[in-house]
């Protein structure tokens, strides 16, 4: 039962992730329900039960609410290192032995609606696997089951002892009104062949016939196909959406007005996304050398803030910046952002240093200082990341394996642990050198003194010259932020306060600038130089000649993310994103995500981590 359970949460979980995820990429379009035809239950009268009713195959109309629809096309092929995963999966979900009957070479799908009032909505899912022949499944699953004949030559499955057997073994009925959310199969004629279906038992009323006459039929060219309908979750949303807000208000025990307003505000923007988004399509292709992978999200409209960013970046398609391109190839992290328009910023800006603003005000601190903190913060800094930004980062991997090992570690250890880290962005030193200036000024405040006073463990900031001989620029400035470190040793010895000491360094870089942090000052500042548009590029991504760094050195997108994966899963990810103007299926235009992982990456961890967890 605990197994059945945790399908029954799992299918869930599959619908209402996907759901999330559409809040986070935003969500929209009603598919118009129309009817299906129900499944009938197992025949109550026992004399029908023995006359073999008529096969009927065709396809059905999808069922209303409709939420969910996914499909592994070739599952065998998907982790060719474990032929029986599937087996061991669908035996996992159903507490029995039913994987044995699993053909592993045809697709599995999936399938998900929702009905309901928003009071009491209903999720039923449920997924459908095939089976190599019929009469196979029907004597191995005779072994161990009793099977009942329904209506379409359908075969409920039972535990031992039939439907008159009201122990554990007749879990898999799918008739009563008794523990109707424990896991039900079907074995059931499909437009090809047979397929297993299981799911919670109302599942199978309302998706047997389309998981084994109509989702058979559509046929999709990827690996792994889902798609999500947002609009099937819009009635329920919109009846509740006045009273979301005060149920995450209520979560979070939240009593300033500005907090309030911030909760308010982001669940709204939740609703607002699932009102405009008409489709969400993932796909993904598991071939060699690379496993690839595409995430469309259609616009209906674009009413909410996330919308409304995908829509102003459109216009800011192109290849990587430059600046991108100069990060080392061996860096752990590079990215880059085309940025919005910045008047989407303002209001976000507003919510959040509001809430900010009165988290400070328990500190006693006045209010002309706040007002300055709000400024700086959000009003002046936040701003600068609203054009074309690059963010890189690296670390020394050898130097963090040898500090694991070693019995105690110090600064050393955790300046090879933090590594380096570098962002561009479009405004000019002239107004983000000050900034640095001003963080050091406001902090050195008489009110923030007093309070880093009272609280002995307040770091301490400075503006302070970087070291004689240095070949940056002279417009360059270098923020000292010193956090001491607290003497944990039960020693009543007097002895000299330490300090772990992060470098900040605010660059020109022909009318831009970089901001650069370090714990050691001399990586930092060579890091910078190198960084420089006039400075040669050996070793960078833009010599890198491996395939996918060229790949992505070709690509038209407005956003991108590559990853160095070090041992045991050498290689790069590479992640993109990019916006599509408005087309029939998008009347408000698409978002595009994609991804590139080496295969050999993705079998070494499916056989380090999935493998095992299905006890291979």
């Amino acid at each position: 039962m605990m197994v059945r359970q945790l399908l029954v949460a799992n299918l869930k979980a599959v619908a209402c992730v996907s759901c999330l995820s559409v809040s986070v990429a935003a969500c929209g379009g009603a598919r118009a329900p129309s009817p299906t035809t129900p499944t009938a239950l197992a025949p109550t009268n026992p004399a029908a039960a023995a006359v073999s009713p008529p096969i009927d195959v065709s396809a059905v109309p999808e069922p209303p609410g409709l939420l969910v629809v996914g499909r592994v096309r070739k599952p065998d092929a998907l982790i060719p290192t474990s032929k029986t995963w599937v087996s061991a999966l669908v035996n996992k979900m159903t507490d029995d032995d039913m994987g044995d009957i699993v053909d592993p070479s045809q697709p599995i799908d999936v399938a998900a609606t929702l009905s309901g009032s928003n009071r009491d909505p209903q999720l039923h899912a449920a997924f459908s696997a095939a089976v190599r022949s019929l009469d196979e499944a029907k004597i191995k699953l005779e072994e161990h089951h009793t099977l009942k004949l329904g209506p379409g030559g359908q075969f409920f499955i039972f535990g031992k002892g039939g439907s008159g057997d009201q122990s554990k073994a007749n879990r898999h009925e799918p008739t009563g009104d008794d523990d109707d959310e424990s896991i039900a199969c079907v074995l059931a004629p499909a437009v090809t062949g047979a397929r297993l279906v299981c799911g919670e038992k109302p599942a199978l009323h309302t998706l047997t016939p389309y998981l084994t006459r109509t989702l058979p039929r559509k046929s999709w060219p990827s690996d792994v196909h889902v798609e999500i309908y947002p609009g099937a979750a819009r009635e329920q949303l919109k009846i509740a959406r006045t009273q979301l807000p005060m149920i995450a208000r209520s979560l979070v025990n939240v009593s300033s007005p500005a907090m309030r307003d911030l909760i308010d505000a982001s669940v709204g923007e939740l609703a607002d996304i699932v009102n405009d988004v008409d489709r969400l399509t993932f796909d993904m292709q598991a071939a060699e050398p690379l496993v690839k992978g595409t995430l469309r999200v259609d616009y209906a409209q674009a009413t909410s803030w996330w919308a409304q960013v995908a829509a102003s970046q459109r216009d800011r398609v192109g290849p990587p910046p430059p600046a991108f391109l100069h990060f080392p190839a061996e860096a752990a992290v590079a990215t880059f952002s085309r940025g919005v328009d910045s008047k989407l910023l303002i209001r976000p800006s507003e919510l959040i240093g509001n809430a900010f603003v009165e988290l400070l005000r328990s500190s006693n601190i006045p209010q002309a200082d706040l007002d300055a903190v709000r400024d700086l913060a959000i009003r002046r800094i936040l701003p600068i990341f609203a054009g074309t930004t690059v963010y890189g980062m690296g670390r020394d991997d050898v130097a963090i394996a040898k500090s694991e090992d070693a019995e105690s570690r110090g600064v050393s250890e955790l300046v090879d642990l933090v590594g380096w880290h570098f962002a561009q962005v479009s405004e000019p030193i002239a107004k983000v050198g000050p900034m640095l200036k001003d963080v050091a000024a406001l902090w050195n405040r008489p009110a923030f003194a007093a309070w880093a006073k009272k609280h002995g463990g307040a770091p301490r900031m400075r503006i302070a010259p970087l070291a004689a001989g240095t070949a940056l620029p002279k417009e360059t400035v270098h923020l000292e932020i010193s956090f001491p470190i607290v003497d944990s040793s039960k020693s009543k010895k007097k002895v000299a306060r330490k300090f772990v000491v992060f470098h900040f360094i605010a660059v020109p870089d022909e009318g831009t600038s970089w901001i650069g942090v370090d714990l050691d000052t001399k990586r930092l500042v060579e890091r910078a130089t190198a960084l420089l548009s006039k400075t040669p590029t050996p070793g960078t991504l833009a010599t890198a000649n491996d395939a996918q760094s060229q790949s992505l050195r070709d690509a038209k997108i407005s956003g991108a993310t590559r990853l160095l994966l070090k041992s045991p899963y050498d290689g790069s990810a590479i992640f993109t994103i990019a916006s599509e103007g408005p087309s029939r299926e998008a009347p408000a235009g698409s978002s595009v995500a994609t991804f590139a992982v080496p295969r050999a990456i993705v079998d070494d961890f499916v056989n380090e981590k999935f493998n095992k967890k299905l006890g291979k």
